[in-house]
């Protein structure tokens, strides 16, 4: 059997945005650090208007693109099926995911270099002015992804049913999102790379046995390779306030300030005509859990003989056992090179063992 099928899927932006573009104007919200002892022995009386805006600092002004589009996505699949000897199930799915008009946000007030003078000097000037950082939210981000899917599934008898699911994937992107900020807010070329749920490797291995006395059993392993994570220099060359600064490919080993790592040598000082290192660089330590479910149904109210399941009452009481070998799983690592823990995972990904008692009633 073969299927295959195409969708639009649109994905409207979050009411949430608009609501931060009206809240940081520049206007509505006004930020005031007053430091002159003498105002501040006022308090708790609170200076006036006048005097507060002798005060007033730069804050960080909000905006929506005027072009703003709502993000859509371009599914595609082509899937085949086979029944094999034995009662298996074989099934192969091919998706390609292409999203247009991705959300990001840029600085639009970053500093430019500009040179000055005839001995090369050069000098930093924001294009709107010394009016603090202008984050511009915009739909001008892509993502593409593909994933290969092979699925196997047998029911061996009425009470053994056995099923497994791997994925083959890549997505790349230039934008995780309307808060992902480009290295440099006025070259977005040298974003495209790993998207932040590039996960290459997933497999779920799953059964449903119906033991004696109608226990039933349904055991799960999940086991997937690494996320990816970013790799920053810890440091804000380009003085945009933004801490995404990445390095580079270390080209000379001996140079000061190299910083050899799993990941490679890099160069958190680069200079021109150095190759940065692409978004999403590291890798996250693999993912595995194995659960374990164990149930058994009461049924009353139906026909007698019928199946408990097919009773017009139901009572269920299950024990739900997640990461059965309670095996630590790392979560993302530290990306800052300046952080002395860097590459290390201060969090796990997952829950330690965990042992659940549920009831439930149904009819």
């Amino acid at each position: 059997m073969i299927r295959g099928g195409f969708g639009i899927f649109y994905d409207r932006v979050s009411e949430n945005l608009f609501l931060q573009a009206n809240r940081f104007d520049g206007s509505r919200q006004r930020r005031f650090v007053v430091s002159d002892p003498i105002f501040l022995d006022f308090y708790p009386q609170a200076p006036s208007v006048t005097t507060l805006s002798n005060f007033a600092v730069p804050q960080t002004v909000r905006r929506l693109a005027d072009n703003l589009r709502t993000p859509y996505a371009l599914h595609s699949t082509l899937g085949i099926e086979r029944e094999l000897p034995f009662n298996f199930i074989v099934s192969a799915t091919y998706l390609n995911v292409r999203l247009l008009h991705a959300l990001r946000s840029r600085n639009i007030n970053a500093p430019l270099v500009e040179t000055v003078g005839t001995v090369g000097q050069t000098n930093r000037v924001r294009p709107f002015g010394n009016v603090g950082n202008i984050f511009l939210y915009e739909s001008s981000g892509i993502f593409n992804q593909q994933q290969l899917i092979i699925a196997v599934n047998n029911r061996f008898h009425n009470r053994f049913t056995v099923f497994a699911n791997y994925t083959l994937g890549s997505a790349k992107s230039d934008t995780d999102g309307a808060g992902t900020f480009p290295v440099n807010s006025y070259d977005t070329s040298i974003e495209y790379g790993r998207a932040a749920n590039d996960i290459r490797h997933s497999f779920t291995l799953g059964a449903s046995i119906t033991a004696p006395w109608d226990l039933r059993f349904d055991p799960l392993i999940i086991a997937t390779s690494g996320a990816p994570f970013n790799i920053t220099t810890g440091d804000d060359f380009n003085e945009d306030t933004l801490f995404n600064d990445r390095p580079a490919f270390a080209a000379d080993l001996t140079k000061a300030g190299v910083v050899q790592t799993r990941f490679g040598a890099f160069d958190p000082n680069p200079g021109f005509g150095q190759t940065i290192i692409p978004r999403n660089f590291g890798r996250s330590p693999a993912f595995f859990s194995a659960d374990l479910r164990v149930s058994k149904t009461f049924g009353f109210g139906g026909k007698p003989g019928a199946a408990a399941e097919q009773e017009r009452y139901n009572l269920v009481f299950a024990l739900l056992i997640q990461n059965i070998l309670n095996r630590t799983n790392l979560g993302t690592p530290i990306g800052n090179l300046s952080s002395p823990f860097f590459g290390i995972s201060p969090f796990t990904s997952g829950d330690s063992r965990r042992v659940e008692a549920q009831t439930r009633f149904s009819f």
